[in-house]
């Protein structure tokens, strides 16, 4: 097989780039067709084309989208001639692309779980069978196509050292840290935190005021929550910063995570930061030694008050964590791991 990789993935926090990254140190020649999940720009009128018009039936501007894209990828394809096609999570990737692009192999790692997430009303499930190889992060998912008779493997998540790493001399004058979507079971956890830690400097990034949260909008403006929530996406630069100036990133997963755990994980420990994150067995067997974690709000909050006053305990823990996903949790493990189960050479 000739060593030229087509990477095809949604355009998210330089996921694609990292892993492109992977594939040119191990000598391979790539390209890379990004595409937009919830249709970019996000405007409240591409929130009514492509989002509300889906629910009652009309998909005519969704799928116009989808054709373009499609279209893209097939052009890119054809020129570029790959012998391997790489596709990340892949709901936009089409089974007509796919069949078209079949001189070459076809490796699918999905970064979401399609059971639990996404569903069957997806591309990425109805056109499962047309991959050469699929790889799924979360465990559960392998089972469930093990059950329908589809040959599935489990490949965690992973980090970019070059993007996450310890900055030098960082001043940690932030007391918890936390960055990601803001869901309800999320802004729960959140608010309980506010209310009971009110001498502790915390930092919550991720659009916090939505619309179909009216409440939220009150604690922001006339209660002060503002101080809390940022409400804006940050870049992974500013993730590493904030990770090297906290005393705790903290952690709690979607609830498709059931053994599995979500790239925060490997990030924050690449940026040499402690770690408190919710438990699940895959993070158990994996990294107990690299990260704190708890089984409810009440064991949340006792081990916050233990480790903000006992920073010797984080800073060995963290540098065990640190160690552990650079000797071990890289993009170009991973994706060694993935070409050695799918017999190309790396």
């Amino acid at each position: 097989m000739e060593k030229k990789v087509l990477i095809i993935g949604p355009y998210f926090h330089g996921y694609n780039q990292s892993v492109e990254k992977a594939f040119k140190k191990l000598g391979w020649e790539t390209k890379v067709v990004d595409f937009y999940e919830s249709y970019h720009p996000i405007t409240y009128k591409n929130r009514f084309l492509y989002g509300l018009l889906p629910l009652i039936g009309v998909k005519h501007f969704a799928t116009k989208y989808d054709n373009y894209i499609n279209s893209v990828m097939l052009k890119e394809y054809n020129e570029f001639k790959p012998g391997l096609v790489f596709v990340i999570k892949g709901h936009k990737v089409m089974e007509s692309t796919l069949m078209a692009m079949k001189k070459s192999k076809t490796i699918l790692w999905m970064m979401d779980s399609i059971f639990n997430r996404y569903g069957k009303k997806f591309y990425t499930y109805k056109s499962i069978l047309n991959y050469d190889f699929r790889f799924m992060f979360e465990y559960t998912d392998v089972v469930n196509f093990e059950k329908e008779g589809v040959k599935a493997y489990f490949m965690p998540m992973a980090y970019d050292e070059t993007i996450y790493y310890p900055e030098k001399n960082a001043v940690k004058d932030i007391d918890l840290f936390m960055t990601g979507l803001i869901y309800p079971v999320r802004e729960k956890i959140m608010l309980r935190l506010i209310k009971e830690f009110k001498d502790i400097k915390m930092k919550f990034y991720g659009h916090y005021l939505v619309w179909r949260y009216p409440l939220r909008y009150i604690r922001y403006y006339l209660l002060g929550y503002r101080k809390y929530f940022m409400d804006r996406n940050i870049e992974p630069s500013e993730i590493n910063k904030l990770n090297s100036g906290s005393k705790i990133t903290l952690n709690i997963h979607h609830n498709q995570s059931n053994f599995g755990c979500n790239p925060r994980v490997y990030e924050t420990l690449g940026s040499g930061a402690f770690h408190i994150v919710d438990e699940n067995d895959y993070i158990k067997d994996n990294f107990s030694d690299a990260v704190v974690t708890f089984k409810n709000y009440e064991d949340l909050a006792k081990k916050l008050r233990y480790y903000l006053n006992n920073p010797n305990e984080r800073e060995i823990i963290a540098e065990i964590g640190h160690n552990k996903v650079f000797n071990n949790h890289k993009y170009t493990d991973r994706i060694k791991e993935i070409l050695d189960i799918a017999g190309i050479e790396t």
